[in-house]
């Protein structure tokens, strides 16, 4: 087996020699998938503890994104090296959605408090924001139920996340979303409701559960407005290019305060009376710890789409410092389908047209939500498929798409995929520009022609209205990856968003983690199958956790 810092053969060899030696390597993988252990004897039980490694069944070559800029520091920080002390209420490390919202929240409830932020703006980005029974929805009669939509999470989840958890975001999202509504309703452009359904794709549910901000900018617009809130009551203060770097934690095991580092490098701390909050995002931009966080094949992708260079999981790291701990691995990624070998994402290649694999075989109902798509696509041989379209690809776009690129028209984004596509004026030629056995692939189109022209896809189900025919010369096929959007997975946490102990599984004393450095909400796979759940969790509970920090409500759990 290989792990995913191995790269010893290549795709299309790895693929000739499955296909010419299937037979003894069924035998051979039964015993070579063991998972590669290391370890030696416990002293405190005598038994053999052993460190388990996950198994790749490919060598694979991740894509490493950026290096982003480590703010965490292991080591102790000695007294000498601080410069400054400042005593508040609340620290709030991160200046994300998810940190502005707790920092707007706890200044609102009458604290002190001190926003840090890595770089020199806020750092978010996205507009759908996840909400159960706010005034946006009120007057629509197709409302999402909210149990179903709880059972969804769950079953997405395979009951190995905290129903506590995500039940109390669902049932006060509704309430967060008004509390947002009243701060910059009079600022920003009145939210589109995404269509408040639920609509069925392979048998899943596809949920439009969101208030749609992206025509008013999104979070990045209505995050400098929660900062100007929480500076409004004359308690809070933001210090931008302060990230935070360590924690400070008492002999009882409280979390009392952070130590950061300014523009200048000096170090700060900053006592926090009443509690300190992890919101500095994930880790998208820290290389070791996506190999050790993911599984290989999630690393094998074509792009990184997140623009906040500042995600390198140092909230991560002070909790884990702490005493914390985080989501069992492989953690969980934001994904969707349409990466391309040049890097390009959402373009033509988001939409549910025809796509096979290195076999020239189709192996998925290419309509199902683009979480689960680009799953499929990414266990492919290679993680990779090939999206099949021909010259009305423009007029398809309008006929089959879910996704309405903003400023972009359906011309443009044919435009963008035919520059990454292979060509042809018949299969057989396309096949071969391809690389994949052209008699399977010729009849494989075939047998998808007939299902648009029947209107029935009795493979694989997709939808009469989603077929994309494939009749009309040039051809072309992209090849496709997935692309990363951001890591999901955090600390550990209760349903108040306190961290919890390693040790004990009871809340460390004075710490709270909110937003993509927060955990117990997903495993496997992000839902993006329900619209807007990441902004959602990170305004619910980052509006919770400044309310019992400063007091305006008590907590739900034994502290």
């Amino acid at each position: 087996m290989h792990t995913n810092t191995e790269s010893t053969m290549s795709r299309r060899a790895f693929l000739n020699g499955c296909l010419t030696a299937g037979v003894v390597a069924a035998g051979a993988n039964l015993a070579g998938c063991a998972p590669k252990q290391e370890g030696g004897a416990s002293e405190a039980t005598g038994q053999t503890v052993e460190k388990i490694v996950f198994p790749s069944s490919e060598p694979f070559e991740g894509l490493q994104p950026p290096a982003g800029e480590i703010a965490f520091v292991s080591e102790p920080i000695a007294a000498d090296k601080i410069v400054e002390t400042v005593e508040t209420d609340v620290v709030v490390c991160g200046a994300g959605w998810a940190g502005c919202c707790a920092a707007a929240s706890a200044a609102e409830g009458g604290a002190r408090v001190v926003l840090l932020q890595k770089g020199d703006v806020p750092a978010c980005n996205g507009g759908e924001i996840a909400s159960f029974g706010d005034k946006v929805h009120a007057g629509y009669d197709d409302i999402i139920d909210p149990e179903e939509y709880i059972y969804d999470l769950m079953y997405t989840g395979s009951w190995r996340i905290d129903e506590n958890v995500v039940r109390r975001f669902v049932k006060r999202s509704g309430e967060a979303m008004d509390w947002l509504m009243d701060i910059v309703g009079e600022h920003i452009e009145y939210p589109a409701l995404s269509i408040a359904q639920t609509t069925k794709r392979g048998g899943l549910n596809w949920y439009s559960s969101a208030v749609n901000f992206n025509g008013g900018g999104g979070v990045a617009a209505m995050a400098p407005m929660m900062i100007e809130y929480m500076e409004s009551f004359g308690n809070g203060e933001v210090r931008f290019n302060t990230p935070a770097c360590q924690l400070i934690q008492n002999e009882e095991g409280r979390v009392v305060g952070v130590i950061a580092k300014n523009a200048e490098g000096d170090f700060t701390q900053f006592n926090a009376a009443k509690g300190v909050v992890l919101a500095t995002g994930g880790y998208e931009f820290n290389w070791e710890r996506l190999k050790k966080c993911l599984r290989p094949r999630d690393l094998q992708v074509r792009a990184w789409v997140n623009s906040c260079m500042g995600n390198t999981g140092d909230g991560h790291e002070m909790g884990l410092a702490v005493g914390g701990f985080e989501d069992e691995y492989p953690h969980a990624l934001c994904t969707d389908p349409s990466g391309t070998k040049s890097g390009g994402a959402f373009g033509a290649a988001i939409h549910p047209f025809m796509r096979v694999n290195e076999y020239g075989l189709r192996f998925v109902n290419e309509a199902i939500p683009s979480n689960f798509l680009a799953n499929a696509i990414n266990a492919q041989v290679g993680a990779h498929d090939w999206v099949i379209a021909d010259a009305d690809i423009a007029s398809n776009i309008d006929k089959i798409r879910d996704l309405v690129i903003p400023g972009v028209t359906p011309e443009q984004e044919a435009e963008g995929f035919i520059a990454d596509s292979v060509t042809s004026d018949t299969l057989e030629g396309l096949a071969e520009q391809m690389g994949i056995n052209t008699a399977a692939f010729v009849e494989t189109v075939k047998r998808y022609n007939e299902a648009c022209e029947k209107g029935v896809d009795e493979e694989f189900g997709v939808p009469a209205e989603k077929l994309a025919p494939v009749l009309t010369p040039p051809f072309y096929a992209c090849d496709e990856g997935q692309i990363n959007l951001a890591t999901e997975c955090g600390l550990r946490v209760n349903s108040d968003s306190a961290v919890l102990s390693y040790e004990t599984n009871a809340p460390i004393p004075g710490l709270y983690a909110v937003g993509t450095c927060s955990g117990s909400m997903f495993y496997g796979t992000y839902p993006h199958h329900c619209s807007g759940i990441s902004l959602g969790r990170g305004l619910t509970y980052g509006m919770i956790v400044g309310r019992i920090l400063s007091g305006a409500e008590a907590p739900v759990n034994e502290q």
